[in-house]
C-alpha cells in the first residue's frame, strides 16, 4: 500500500471541551478556558509549517450565549485580547490573512469593529489564511441566508 502523506489544503478546529478538560482536573472553568487559548495560539505556527493553506476556528458559537454571564463575560475578553493583540501580531509577523465571519454585529464592546479592522488590514496578504468563526452557528446560518434572499 502506498502512503503518499498527503497534506490537507484546509484543516477546521472546533475549540470545545474546556469546561470539560477544567472539570476533570478539579480547576476552575476559566482555567481550562485559559489553557485552550493558549494551545490554539500554537495551532497556526504547527499548521502552517507542516504545508497547511487554510487554517479555520470554530471559537464561539450562537449557543455559547445560554451560558453563565460571567463565562461569557470571560470568553469575551479572551476573543478580544485574540483578536487585539495575538492575531494580529500573528499577521503582521507571518504575512497571514485573517478572516473572521459570524453575527459580528451582535459582539459586545467595540469587538466587531477590532475584527473589521483586522480583516481589513490583512486583506492582501497571501502566506495563510486564518477563517476565525465567531457568534457562528448553523440555525443561524440558514435563517440570515432565507432573509438576504428575501430581502433580494
Amino acid at each position: 500500500m502506498e502512503n503518499n502523506n498527503k497534506i490537507p489544503v484546509h484543516v477546521g478546529i472546533i475549540i470545545d471541551g474546556n469546561r470539560r478538560w477544567a472539570r476533570e482536573r478539579n480547576l476552575p472553568t476559566f482555567e481550562g478556558h485559559r489553557q485552550g487559548y493558549e494551545k490554539v495560539k500554537q495551532a497556526p505556527e504547527w499548521f502552517f509549517s507542516r504545508g497547511v493553506k487554510i487554517l479555520s476556528f470554530f471559537v464561539f458559537s450562537t449557543e455559547n450565549w445560554n451560558r453563565a454571564q460571567d463565562e461569557v463575560n470571560y470568553l469575551m475578553k479572551l476573543l478580544e485580547q485574540a483578536v487585539e493583540n495575538n492575531l494580529r501580531e500573528l499577521a503582521k509577523k507571518n504575512s497571514y490573512k485573517i478572516l473572521i465571519s459570524g453575527r459580528l454585529e451582535e459582539l459586545p464592546g467595540d469587538l466587531p469593529a477590532k475584527c473589521l479592522e483586522i480583516i481589513t488590514e490583512t486583506k492582501s496578504n497571501q502566506r495563510g489564511i486564518i477563517n476565525v468563526c465567531l457568534n457562528y452557528g448553523g440555525r443561524p446560518e440558514i435563517v440570515d441566508a432565507v432573509r438576504k434572499l428575501i430581502k433580494n
